[in-house]
């Protein structure tokens, strides 16, 4: 269940709402609230509680900033992301915290086309509480192309690398 209030300067959401940035296809480095969705792509999102306010300016821009909490709103999270279109290319910087282990994201994420699709997205994680790493990286890269077949043929291939692992 969620509210929605449009006007003229602003777009705002209140309630339980699906959440998904970022524009790789099945893992998201930029999505402060990312869902591993890899053996059933077609499920939807959880929902999330949260506020989320987006502004547009011009045709293609906008900005957006939301405020989540978990279920028990006992934990908070954050989050704010810039979104551009420029020489035929999406870009968008996003930044986000979370209070459960006091960490947070900075990342990109760029998406266009060049005879196929491509993607190009990168965090770096700063923070975490315990025995978490206090700083790595993540970015996935891929590229698709749909074929004229029922307009549903997609082929995509995509690399992912999460520096969060350990070397010993």
């Amino acid at each position: 269940l969620y509210l929605d209030v449009y006007s003229r300067r602003v777009d705002l959401r209140v309630g339980r709402q699906a959440l998904h940035w970022g524009s790789a296809r099945f893992l998201n480095p930029t999505d402060p609230f990312p869902q591993v969705l890899i053996a059933e792509p077609w499920r939807p999102r959880r929902g999330v509680n949260a506020v989320r306010a987006t502004v547009p300016f011009g045709a293609m821009n906008d900005a957006t900033v939301l405020v989540a909490s978990d279920d028990a709103f006992g934990e908070a999270r954050a989050a704010a992301r810039l979104r551009l279109n420029a020489l035929e290319t999406d870009w968008a910087f996003i930044g986000a915290w979370r209070s459960d282990n006091n960490s947070g994201l900075v990342g990109l994420d760029f998406r266009g086309t060049l005879g196929v699709g491509w993607w190009l997205e990168a965090a770096v994680h700063v923070g975490g509480s315990g025995a978490a790493k206090r700083y790595y990286e993540e970015l996935s890269a891929g590229i698709d192309y749909s074929f004229p077949v029922l307009e549903r043929l997609i082929v995509m291939a995509q690399y992912t690398r999460n520096g969060a692992g350990e070397t010993d």
